[in-house]
């Protein structure tokens, strides 16, 4: 199974990098055709036009390079990633040292083969030369201990050297890296064995890299902006200013955005409380497998007042394919709430004392958990 993050990581790589390398001297038409459908994500009509680029009696060694290199990008783009890797070694062969080549096999490496360390070879590889992608591409692997021994330092380093280079999307992950060890906000909680020594504490600087994403275009900065902005970490706490970018970041398809402002909407948090767009906000992001939204979703489903919104069967199926990833207290709160509005209080009764028993000691939650076991024990449906 391939790597989503990686996938659409691929796909901005080919959208940013697409014939880089390009010489001046390269004037055929086939090339300045390719490079324009490339920007516009005709990537069979660049695989044709390059194929044909490549026919071509006097196409130089250089020249072949950027062909195989980009119709190999072009291969991965649409998932074919035996031509992909046929055409990025004939590339690899001609040009040893070729940096885009060198990057996207990384890339094929950990998001296809998933061979982190053959991954990490090609990206230090690349790195050596002071490429950005390769560099950011390193970074993550340092800092999630795909490949090669986790090291946050390290990633840190080459996130900030991928940035210098302005390769836009360490600009985020630099960000995020700036608050790991300050209690700023994150996402996943922490990893195992504990935060490792990193880059140095500044939140102001992290959400100064998160505005510097907005302004290249990428649309994980206005969540990282909208988050810092709603808990005031780095910079002033503007709860309107935070919905607006969880807004644009939601707009654009970005899943935690869309997630986010539906918890806003259902509670009423810098915007008019509004169950149905909260249900269409958290409906969006659990098309894309975002498992908070759907638990959340679950939940809104099964405890609303508004008859419209209230659908208890899709509460369960929601609830219940999340326990099928991660088995959690909110999830199993969420389901609880759905069976019951279903009238089958029994089994109600039966997942909300699970649900009880999951959490942490010390839960702020215990109560309500236990209140709404209440309601169900007496045939009663939780309602907000």
């Amino acid at each position: 199974m391939i790597d989503m993050q990686f996938k659409k990581l691929a796909r901005v790589l080919g959208k940013i990098l697409w014939l880089l390398w390009l010489p001046f001297a390269v004037s055929a038409s086939e090339f300045d055709e390719a490079q324009l459908a490339a920007g516009e994500g005709r990537y069979r009509d660049v695989i044709t036009l390059l194929t044909g680029a490549l026919s071509a009696e006097d196409v130089s060694e250089l020249q072949q390079v950027v062909a195989y290199s980009n119709r190999g990008i072009a291969y991965s783009l649409l998932n074919a990633f035996g031509l992909a890797k046929q055409d990025l070694n004939a590339a690899l062969a001609l040009d040893p040292a070729h940096s885009l080549t060198l990057n996207q096999l990384g890339h094929l490496a950990a998001n296809v083969d998933h061979d982190y360390e053959l991954a990490v070879k090609f990206f230090e590889t690349a790195t050596a030369a002071n490429f950005g992608p390769s560099q950011f591409g390193l970074a993550r692997l340092y800092h999630l201990g795909l490949g090669i021994e986790r090291d946050d330092k390290q990633a840190f380093a080459l996130y900030r050297l991928a940035a210098e280079n302005q390769y836009v999307l360490a600009y985020v992950p630099l960000g995020k890296m700036y608050l790991e060890r300050t209690g700023g906000p994150q996402e996943g909680g922490p990893q195992e064995g504990g935060p490792q020594e990193g880059g140095p504490q500044d939140d102001t600087i992290a959400v100064q890299w998160f505005i510097e994403a907005i302004k290249a275009g990428v649309v994980e900065g206005h969540y990282h902006l909208a988050v810092a902005l709603e808990q005031g970490v780095g910079v002033a706490p503007d709860v309107a200013n935070a919905i607006s970018q969880y807004r644009q970041a939601a707009m654009q398809g970005h899943a935690p955005a869309q997630n986010a402002l539906g918890y806003a909407y259902s509670r009423g948090v810098g915007v008019l409380q509004d169950y149905q767009l909260a249900a269409q906000w958290y409906r969006l992001a659990a098309d894309q497998g975002d498992l908070s939204a759907m638990t959340r979703l679950a939940l809104l489903l099964a405890g609303c007042p508004r008859t419209n919104v209230c659908n208890g069967e899709l509460a369960v199926t929601l609830a219940t394919e999340v326990l099928v990833t991660e088995s959690s207290a909110s999830t199993k709160n969420s389901l609880a709430a759905g069976l019951a509005r279903l009238g089958k209080f029994d089994e109600a009764t039966t997942v909300m004392r699970q649900a009880i028993l999951d959490l942490p000691i010390g839960s702020t939650d215990e109560q309500a958990y236990r209140n709404r076991l209440a309601l169900y024990e007496s045939g009663e449906v939780y309602q907000f």
